[in-house]
């Protein structure tokens, strides 16, 4: 539960609270206020590490106070509002939690129990008992549908999460199939190079055994991102894909700007000669690729973008930021996900593939207005060359 949430159905519960003691005050009930405390505290709180257990506590408690409030008769018109409000919280809260269906069923059929036993402690056998005894079942109802919805929702976004994730993770095996395919491909040719220079020119073979060599080396790295890659997640197969890398960066920009804002790159050469493993390069393209496509969707009227790529103390650097919208522009805000979540699905997925090659991924809004993607991807220190740009 969100902290404004929290807050505001906190002063809810203590209102009722007070109503319950108002209510109770020259009657019988003079118990009836202490049956929404701890339901409440569960409702609002509860064990974080065991939430199974607050329906189970809460049932227990509601039953236990309305068999003695039962036993020894009440003259109360109020059943317990705030008791009431809390159980349907929790109710809502058991229906949609993630545990096993046996325990949810159990979780409810307690609690929705507490909500009816809680109805008959209204005295009497008239239209009252029956409208508070119909309302507590209606309300009981309401909230099991409610929780049943919302795991429903859950459900499939945690699918459409998890596909996402396959996705980019399949993505990123592909890069590197053909990367490896390329390698393994230059080394055979070397070798039967090799072979005939060796033949007529043997002090020359030297410099073949240093290619061979190094990429030799470079296909071992990518061969080993490419194993823990399928190992965390095992994707079907799918059609290849071509690889883009930081040469690329400068044809995207451009193509963005024909039909949107204007955008400053900065590239440095440091990056753009460096010869970076293929998974740094093609991530280093879809995070510029995911920020301009995030530019287009929901701030299309912004005054400028910056994308910056460059080497840093912790690896290659990628940035993509966008200046705040003029007043009055129309603009269209993000989508948020609760609880620190990636926002959207797009960021979502790239968060994933940052992840999946050992580097730290940032999006959100910067001071003075705009919004920031950024990411720092580890990459093997090499010298930089200018006959060999990115994957």
């Amino acid at each position: 539960m969100r902290p404004l949430a929290r807050t505001a159905m906190a002063g809810v519960l203590v209102m009722l609270w007070f109503l319950d003691v108002a209510m109770s005050i020259g009657t019988k009930g003079a118990l009836l206020p202490l049956g929404g405390l701890l339901p409440g505290a569960l409702a609002l709180y509860g064990p974080l590490r065991l939430p199974g257990v607050r329906p189970f506590l809460a049932a227990a408690w509601s039953l236990a106070l309305s068999v003695v409030l039962l036993v020894r008769g009440t003259d109360s018109d109020s059943p317990g509002l705030m008791e009431l409000l809390a159980l349907t919280v929790l109710l809502t809260s058991a229906a949609r939690g993630p545990q096993a269906f046996g325990i949810s069923f159990g979780s409810c059929g307690l609690l929705a129990a507490a909500m009816l036993t809680l109805a008959m402690r209204v005295p009497g056998s008239g239209d009252g008992a029956v409208f508070a005894m119909v309302m507590v079942a209606f309300m009981a109802a309401a909230a099991i549908s409610l929780g049943a919805y919302l795991r429903l929702l859950d459900g499939r976004r945690q699918r459409a999460v998890q596909r996402i994730r396959y996705d980019e993770r399949l993505e990123l095996a592909r890069d590197l199939h053909d990367f490896v395919a390329h390698h393994v491909t230059g080394i055979v040719v070397l070798a039967q190079a090799g072979r005939t220079v060796w033949e007529f020119s043997p002090q020359k073979v030297a410099s073949i055994f240093d290619d061979i060599e190094q990429a030799g080396s470079q296909t071992l790295d990518s061969m080993r991102q490419l194993v823990t890659v399928l190992r965390e997640q095992t994707t079907p197969a799918g059609l290849p894909a071509p690889i883009h890398g930081i040469t690329q960066i400068p044809a995207l920009v451009e193509s963005f700007q024909r039909g949107g804002p204007p955008v400053h790159l900065e590239l440095a050469d440091s990056a753009s000669l460096m010869e970076l493993p293929p998974e740094v390069a093609t991530t280093a393209h879809r995070v510029v690729t995911e920020g301009l496509t995030n530019v287009r969707r929901h701030a299309p009227h912004t005054t400028g973008v910056t994308v910056r790529v460059g080497l840093g103390p912790d690896g290659l650097e990628v940035m993509v930021r966008n200046e705040p919208s003029p007043p009055g522009a129309g603009r269209r805000s993000l989508r948020f996900l609760p609880r620190g979540r990636t926002d959207g699905f797009g960021l979502l997925g790239l968060h994933e593939r940052v992840r999946a090659v050992g580097g730290t991924f940032r999006s959100g809004p910067v001071d003075g207005g705009g919004w920031e993607v950024s990411s720092v991807l580890p990459v093997r220190h090499t010298n930089p060359t200018a006959s060999k740009g990115s994957a």
